[in-house]
C-alpha cells in the first residue's frame, strides 16, 4: 500500500497527537492532578475547528482542555453546539470578532464554559 505524501504527513501528525496525548494521559495519572490542555482553536484549519476539539476531548475525558480564540474564523453556530456538550472543554472568546458567538456562547453555557484570557 502506497500512501500519497499528503495523507501520509497527515497521517503522522494524528499518530503523533495521540502518542502526545496518551503520554499526557499517563502523566495526569502519575501525578494525582488534572491537567489542563491549552488549544490554538482559532478555526482557521481543519486541525484547530471546535469539531476537531471536540472529536479529541471525547477521547481524552480525564483532561481539561481550554480552546484559545475559540472559533475566531467559522464559530457562529459551532462553538457553543458541538464544544459546548463536552465537559472537559472551556472556550476562551477573546478577540472574538463575531458579536454572535459571543452572545449564543453566553445564553447557552455562561460562564460554566467561558473564560477570558
Amino acid at each position: 500500500m502506497i500512501l500519497s505524501p499528503i495523507i501520509s504527513a497527515q497521517f503522522s501528525k494524528l499518530l503523533l497527537e495521540v502518542m502526545i496525548m496518551d503520554r499526557l494521559t499517563q502523566l495526569q495519572r502519575k501525578v494525582d492532578r488534572r491537567l489542563i490542555i491549552v488549544v490554538h482553536a482559532m478555526g482557521d484549519s481543519p486541525f484547530n475547528s471546535p469539531e476537531a476539539i471536540a472529536d479529541i476531548a471525547k477521547c481524552y475525558p480525564d483532561l481539561l482542555f481550554l480552546m484559545a480564540h475559540s472559533g475566531f474564523v467559522w464559530g457562529y453556530g459551532t462553538v457553543t453546539r458541538v464544544v459546548g456538550p463536552c465537559e472537559n472543554v472551556m472556550f476562551d472568546l477573546t478577540t472574538c470578532a463575531q458579536n454572535s458567538v459571543v452572545l449564543e456562547a453566553y445564553e447557552k453555557v455562561w460562564c460554566a464554559k467561558v473564560y477570558c484570557g
